[in-house]
């Protein structure tokens, strides 16, 4: 977890540090800031069941309920699909109390999607065309 604060407060630095840089290379540019959101985009979507092996959803030994309730969100979480306009969360809810986890989830990644999409358009000539987070039943 700390590694993925980490991870995403690099990202924020580069969000508000490097505005429009492009890096020449032998074989052309990097975009740095539509990288950067890209790759911060990716750190926040990754939240689906399969991110970590089965045996880490063992929540018998976990005692802190935000631990638990982490687990049993990513857990509820089925797939992650992105689409050229949305990125959509198939759940099935492990227990009815991780449906508002979910929803607030959804919002997290909805603010994350849209700050993303707005450095990508601000600092870039490349774009990120995804516009809505939907959240839709696995089963």
């Amino acid at each position: 977890m700390v590694s993925g604060m980490f991870f995403s407060a690099a990202l924020a630095m580069i969000f508000t540090q490097i505005a429009g840089f492009a890096a020449n290379v032998i074989d052309g540019i990097i975009r740095t800031a539509f990288l950067s959101a890209v790759l911060r985009l990716a750190d926040e979507i990754d939240v689906g069941a399969d991110r970590n092996p089965e045996i880490l959803f063992d929540t018998s030994r976990l005692t802190d309920k935000a631990d638990i309730d982490a687990f049993g969100t990513h857990e509820s979480i089925k797939t992650v699909e992105v689409t050229g306009d949305a990125i959509i969360l198939a759940v099935d809810p492990k227990e009815p109390r991780f449906e508002a986890l979910i929803e607030e989830l959804g919002k997290k990644i909805g603010q994350t999607l849209d700050l993303c999409r707005d450095v990508a358009s601000e600092r870039s000539d490349l774009r990120i065309t995804q516009k809505e987070v939907k959240i839709i039943s696995a089963s």
